[in-house]
């Protein structure tokens, strides 16, 4: 196969694979919002800070439980049937080993929030783990063979029957936190079934010392990466969960996921499809450095105004989505669309980063954001909107970090990152300006009538400025994107010339 035909090949399956995973994630927020709203009107906002620090304690193990070895697997430039079975056995041995010491210690979780019912919440929650293990290396080996499609649909059907279902229906029933510890594990062994029955893979070959070790030196350090991420992740959960208590964490914790919940879903294909897609032309530096300026100006142009028209509409959209118990969620909540804009826009950078295997340095820019992180928080206090500030400094920080990283890699200069930045922040400066117009001149409309005021209005922002305005440039990559995946074509003709979708 010549390489035009290898590459068209690549950005096709590509482009298919984004399609599937952007499909399920649309489709999944909307379920999502759904759940979130019905379990916020159910629960108390201290059931949510219960597991929240569940999560985060148990995240402490999850990392030692699986060790980089499904990435290692994605990465690899080959893969053998004995590789492969070596990689299930070693994820189920650490993640059993781990499941174990955490069952021992969780009474360990008291320490982050003065709740005794986060230990067995937590003893519980640490099967997990184990349902992960066992179903982790059929997902690498999906998401290496580049099959979005099933990986979409696993994850569609598992969310319908763990959280609409079981969740949902435990909580309607009066189970409290255990509703939210019932939907977690429910949909993880239901993803981890419908995974290992969509990609078997050898057992029977057993364990090899030599494979193991090829895996773990390069899974090792992503898994090392890994924490550090989650330890930049999480600090605000810990500190919040101390300082503030439950019910404060738990009002943070709805308003993280209300901003992630439209933002991730934006992004979610970023990570698993880049990643493969990437690794198989990490020596090509030159067009990993044209698809990544690419990218990056694509993916600011839907996030950063969708993050702006959250901010202005925070109160709201919390009322609408949580009811009227969530006043501190929606002090925060603009906040919290930076860090997670931020977080968002440091993936590409994080990407670039393992499919070229340049570990040591994006450990070291981990390091230091968490670090920045651990002393602005320390210096926020205990309320909760200068906590949620720190946060987003913090991660402004490891974005401006991640755009030196690619400098050094890629050769994208800070002035290159900011010309794929700025119509993007053209276009949230005008849309953020005429949210704050129908806050001060609708301040007496009730919340419903004023947020569908506000999507209107950011609808017809970001229509104009895609059309006619800041975002247009963004137009041309991204018609020449879907020409070489071979979807251009398919769109109707009528579609195309509205949108500006021409070669």
């Amino acid at each position: 196969m010549s390489n035009e035909s290898a590459t068209d090949s690549m950005s096709k399956r590509t482009w298919s694979g984004l399609q599937w995973t952007y499909g399920a994630s649309i489709f999944g927020a909307l379920l999502q919002v759904g759940y979130t709203a019905a379990m916020g009107r159910l629960l108390r906002p201290a059931d949510f800070g219960v597991l929240a620090v569940a999560t985060v304690f148990l995240r402490f193990g999850q990392y030692f439980a699986q060790m980089g070895v499904g990435p290692a697997l994605v990465q690899a430039p080959s893969l053998t049937d004995r590789r492969i079975s070596t990689a299930f056995l070693t994820n189920l041995g650490l993640s059993t080993a781990v499941v174990a010491v955490f069952v021992a210690i969780a009474g360990l979780a008291q320490n982050l929030l003065d709740d005794p019912v986060v230990v067995p919440v937590a003893r519980v929650m640490a099967l997990g783990l184990l349902f992960s293990a066992l179903g982790a290396t059929s997902n690498a080996l999906l998401r290496r063979e580049l099959d979005f499609r099933r990986l979409a649909i696993i994850q569609l059907v598992s969310f319908v029957i763990g959280y609409l279902v079981v969740g949902l229906g435990a909580a309607l029933l009066g189970a409290g936190v255990w509703s939210l510890v019932a939907a977690h594990l429910s949909q993880s062994l239901l993803n981890t079934i419908l995974t290992l029955l969509a990609r078997p893979h050898p057992v029977r070959l057993g364990w090899n010392r030599r494979d193991a070790g090829a895996l773990l030196r390069f899974g090792g350090r992503v898994s090392i990466i890994s924490y550090a991420e989650f330890l930049g992740m999480s600090l605000d959960t810990l500190i919040i969960g101390r300082v503030a208590g439950g019910s404060a964490l738990g009002q943070y914790n709805r308003a993280y996921l209300l901003v992630t919940l439209p933002l991730e879903r934006l992004m979610q294909g970023v990570q698993s499809v880049l990643f493969p897609a990437f690794s198989r032309i990490q020596d090509e530096r030159e067009r990993l450095a044209r698809v990544y300026r690419s990218a990056l100006g694509i993916a600011a142009a839907l996030l950063i105004p969708t993050a702006a028209g959250m901010a202005v509409a925070a109160g709201p959209l919390v009322r609408v989505v949580l009811g009227d118990q969530w006043d501190q969620a929606a002090s925060v909540l603009p906040f919290l669309t930076v860090s997670a804009v931020g977080s968002l826009l440091a993936l590409f950078g994080a990407v670039i980063c393992e499919a070229t295997a340049d570990l040591n340095r994006k450990l070291a820019l981990q390091v230091t954001h968490v670090l920045v992180l651990a002393g602005l928080l320390a210096l926020a206090g205990s309320e909760l909107r200068w906590l949620a500030l720190a946060v987003a400094a913090a991660q402004m920080v490891r974005v401006v970090g991640y755009f030196g990283l690619m400098r050094r890699i890629l050769g994208t200069t800070y002035a290159e990152h900011l010309r794929a930045l700025a119509p993007a922040l053209i276009t949230a400066a005008v849309l953020a300006a005429v949210g704050i117009g129908i806050e001060q001149g609708a301040a007496a409309v009730s919340a419903l009538p004023r947020l569908l005021l506000h999507v209107v209005a950011d609808a017809v922002v970001l229509g104009a400025s895609f059309r006619f305005g800041p975002l247009s440039g963004v137009r041309r990559d991204l018609a020449d994107w879907l020409d070489k995946a071979g979807a251009l074509g398919r769109l109707p003709e009528k579609v195309r010339t509205a949108m500006g979708l021409v070669t």
